[in-house]
């Protein structure tokens, strides 16, 4: 059977294998629901939003991806490399490697991960990290506006305008939309921008569960080179789990 990997997220466990190269997904539940039998299973994990104390059982002696630094063909660029989120690892893994499966040429390449924070690293083409950074993902910044006020309502994203233009609203609903929305698209078009311009970057990797949104809205040919795949974490914890 081929081997099983989790990735724990601030909210959410996903469980999957690859298969053919694809992403097999087995299980995508709450932390509360993750169904055991599969849990015990897992040959390696990727550990972000809970503590692994009451879950850790269900495991059992599954490693995680700060178990395995050691293995890794990365120099990571942090004081305390366990600090560096395990998702964070694994997907800077997978886009290391996407080379060596598409026998592509090593280039310095950044990683956006798309989740309830947004992470941006950067790896150059001898696989030293440089850094990264983390920021409040969109629906993290609208739910802080709608919880920490007693009047702004919480929107969907999916009702919103999407309108990269839109600036002055006439009501609370648009004005939260061009606001928060608009704003963050315009924010990442800049941030993905930077990279390319200042830091050498040749190619950027979206992932995450908002990526295939974020990228209709890239001006493309402002840009090198993007691949959207919202499975990186697991392509990375194979990766790693295929080193040994």
């Amino acid at each position: 059977m081929d081997p099983l990997f989790a990735d724990i997220g601030n909210s959410t466990i996903k469980i999957a294998r690859l298969v053919n190269g694809s992403v097999d997904r087995l299980s995508y539940t709450d932390h509360q629901n993750a169904p055991k039998d599969i849990l015990s299973s897992v040959s390696l994990l990727s550990n972000v939003g809970m503590s692994l104390t009451k879950q850790r059982a269900g495991f059992g002696d599954c490693p995680s991806v700060h178990d395995l630094l050691n293995r890794l063909p990365l120099n990571l660029a942090y004081n305390h490399p366990k600090q560096l989120g395990q998702d964070r690892i694994a997907v800077m893994m997978a886009a290391w490697s996407y080379d060596n499966r598409t026998k592509s040429k090593k280039n310095t390449f950044a990683v956006i991960d798309f989740g309830s924070c947004v992470t941006t690293d950067i790896v150059n083409s001898k696989g030293e990290h440089l850094g990264g950074n983390i920021d409040l993902g969109l629906l993290w910044r609208l739910r802080a506006a709608h919880s920490f006020s007693e009047n702004l309502p919480m929107i969907d994203i999916g009702d919103s305008a999407q309108d990269l233009e839109g600036f002055l609203a006439n009501n609370t609903l648009q004005a939260l939309d061009f606001g928060i929305v608009s704003g963050f698209l315009r924010q990442q078009i800049n941030h993905i921008k930077t990279c390319f311009e200042q830091y050498g970057v040749e190619r950027v990797f979206l992932t995450g569960g908002q990526s295939s949104w974020i990228a209709k809205f890239l001006p493309k040919e402002e840009m090198r080179e993007i691949i959207v795949d919202e499975d990186l974490v697991i392509r990375g914890l194979n990766d790693i789990f295929a080193l040994g």
